[in-house]
């Protein structure tokens, strides 16, 4: 299977629209480079990722570290999230009862085929694990989490997905996948 690397992990570039607050698209850019690193982030390095001015930068990961959702390390310029970021996460899924439903018929799959399976929804181009179900004794352990990130056009789930899509109209927002 394969998933994107961290710093392919944040979804393609998108076009602003004029009812747009910059500094919001800003500061959410922000957090999901940190969301996708494997390890602490600089705000040097956050603007070199996101193309944001390193002034910017710093303004929004402060605003991010007092309100909760940032971390920064002690005698260290480097951040971390926070566990308050799990409430936006933990909002989205609550209210997603599809997992609650199919978990289930995803638990007997699992265990027929004692490998991992996954449930995963579209986001842009890319298709998002929502839930990983692992058999008590696994064949084949698979690292995706619940949040891990997957080419729609490269992986298993995202081809099932296309598959599974109206043939006579695809939706506009996947014509670029077939630059793939």
């Amino acid at each position: 299977m394969t998933t994107r690397s961290n710093a392919q992990a944040i979804p393609r570039e998108r076009e602003a629209t004029t009812d747009e607050i910059t500094a919001l698209a800003r500061g959410l850019a922000v957090l999901r480079r940190i969301a996708t690193s494997d390890a602490p982030v600089s705000n040097r390095e956050l603007a070199e990722l996101t193309g944001i001015l390193k002034p910017t930068v710093s303004r929004i990961t402060a605003t991010l570290v007092s309100t909760g959702f940032l971390f920064q390390l002690p005698d260290s310029e480097r951040f971390v999230l926070t566990a308050s970021v799990l409430e936006l996460s933990n909002g989205f899924l609550r209210n997603f009862d599809i997992r609650a439903r199919s978990r289930p018929f995803l638990v007997e799959l699992a265990e027929k085929t004692s490998l991992s399976v996954h449930l995963a929804v579209r986001d842009r181009l890319d298709m998002v694990a929502i839930d990983v179900i692992r058999p008590r004794s696994a064949v084949l352990v698979t690292r995706l989490e619940t949040g891990s990130r997957m080419d729609i056009a490269r992986t298993v789930v995202g081809r099932a997905y296309l598959a599974a899509l109206e043939r006579s109209v695809p939706p506009s927002h996947l014509t670029t996948v077939q630059e793939y």
